[in-house]
């Protein structure tokens, strides 16, 4: 009897699902909004469970009961004590197969990595990493940001350029662009305005200047090009850790790069490459380009058994030429 799995990935702004048979075909497609409990709730997050899983399903013809595996991957899925939970909203959504559930991350490492296992490195408006080895078991940080000492994304990035801007302003370092930018950014009237609102809290400089701190540095501003620095060696340090805990200092390996401001380039994955083979000389780096959902879908087959290299082809192939193609 053919056999057939639920993908689905639930995020911050999106929720997508897949319903897949188990040689990788693609049979049916959902989306709702958003479903990161930290947001919407808990029942938002069902609600967006039952609409995009009941759409693919839908489309494939296909009954919940039918389904032999559930590979889901939640934004906002933290910590262990979260799962019952998450269980929870699965059943409620009438999916009673066996489910893996996920943070988020790892679905962009399943789906960006040939063999299902490696690092995902985020850096988007936040970031994180997520680490899977050969035997399936993780690493992780708390992908909490400058609290926790996790300096890798947007947020992170736009915090240690106020703090730049803070240092040229009171002489204690270099001038920079970044003054005129954040000023601009704010919409405040001079650096001293600046200085003085972020400090009784009536601007705030967000993670939204990100990509002009990379125009900045891209136009030789010292001080951006080191900031820039810094993020690169914060993903290394991120990624070191989950590199030892998983003990893949000798092992050669993908880093998936997930997240927006790897487009910046070069003055961004140049020191992060540097920093990471120090401690891992075998990690190569490689960019997802398949929506994360396909790894929630890589993840329920791997319940099924071991997932070939063809099956996870015709799946990534197939997802390629409908409207996920981009991500």
């Amino acid at each position: 009897m053919k056999r057939y799995v639920l993908g689905v990935d639930i995020g911050s702004s999106k929720t997508h699902a897949l319903v897949v048979g188990e040689h990788g075909e693609l049979l049916g497609m959902g989306e709702a909004g958003a479903g990161n409990h930290q947001t919407v709730g808990y029942d938002g997050m069902a609600a967006a469970l039952r609409t995009a899983s009941g759409q693919a399903l839908a489309a494939a013809g296909l009954q919940a009961e039918q389904l032999a595996a559930v590979g889901l991957g939640v934004s906002g899925y933290d910590w262990p004590s979260q799962l019952p939970q998450m269980i929870q909203i699965v059943r409620e959504a009438g999916i009673h197969a066996p489910v893996e559930v996920v943070n988020d991350a790892v679905l962009g490492l399943v789906a960006g990595a040939p063999d299902l296992w490696g690092l995902a490195l985020v850096s988007g408006s936040g970031s994180n990493c997520r680490g899977r080895d050969r035997h399936g078991r993780e690493g992780r940080v708390a992908g909490e940001g400058v609290p926790f000492g996790e300096y890798g994304g947007g947020t992170e990035l736009a915090f240690l350029s106020f703090q730049a801007v803070s240092r040229a302003w009171s002489r204690r370092g270099p001038t920079t662009r970044l003054s005129e930018v954040l000023v601009d950014e704010v919409g405040a009237v001079s650096v001293d305005d600046l200085i003085e609102g972020v400090s009784v809290g009536r601007y705030d400089v967000s993670n939204r200047v990100a990509p002009r701190i990379f125009a900045v540095a891209r136009a030789g501003d010292a001080v951006a090009i080191d900031l820039l620095t810094q993020l690169g060696h914060g993903l290394a340090d991120m990624a070191a850790g989950v590199i030892r805990q998983l003990a893949l200092e000798q092992e050669e390996f993908p880093v998936v790069l997930v997240g927006s401001l790897f487009k910046g380039g070069p003055l961004l994955t140049e020191p992060l490459a540097q920093a990471l083979h120090a401690v891992a000389p075998g990690a190569w780096f490689t960019h997802l380009s398949a929506p994360p959902v396909v790894g929630g879908a890589l993840l329920a087959l791997q319940r099924l058994g071991p997932v070939t290299p063809g099956t996870r082809t015709r799946l990534l192939d197939q997802v390629a030429a409908q409207r996920w193609a981009s991500t």
